[in-house]
């Protein structure tokens, strides 16, 4: 009931999806056996992207000013993190031992990958 689906990912357990509804600006949190969401996730911008670790999911946001990344507790259903990059947000992926987001990133005339430490700390 949300819209449009733009992107999907499976929790590493295989429990939850997780969906991205650009359109309607929110994520849903899909329990995998029933294929009912309970819940869904306002994000104030446009989520686009999602990848799935743990407990954890990670939403690229396309922003007016700039892209983020919204990390998400996919047990609690709220975001608990936002971390700003710089450029567009083209792909996510997180690191096995979750301690860093990846955000592959293209621009007019470049690209580029932010690193961010789930600190909050970002090298581009």
């Amino acid at each position: 009931g949300r819209g449009a689906i733009a992107d999907l990912a499976v929790s590493s357990d295989g429990t939850k999806l997780v969906a991205t509804h650009y359109g309607s600006g929110s994520v849903s949190v899909i329990d995998a056996e029933t294929m009912t969401s309970t819940t869904a996730i306002d994000i104030p911008v446009e989520p686009l992207l999602v990848t799935a670790a743990g407990r954890r999911a990670y939403v690229t946001i396309s922003g007016h000013q700039y892209d983020s990344v919204a990390v998400i507790d996919t047990d609690n259903k709220r975001v608990i993190a936002n971390h700003p990059v710089e450029g567009n947000a083209a792909d996510v992926a997180v690191s096995p031992d979750l301690t860093r987001i990846l955000v592959g990133l293209s621009g007019r005339d470049n690209i580029g990958l932010a690193v961010v430490n789930t600190f909050g700390r970002t090298h581009t």
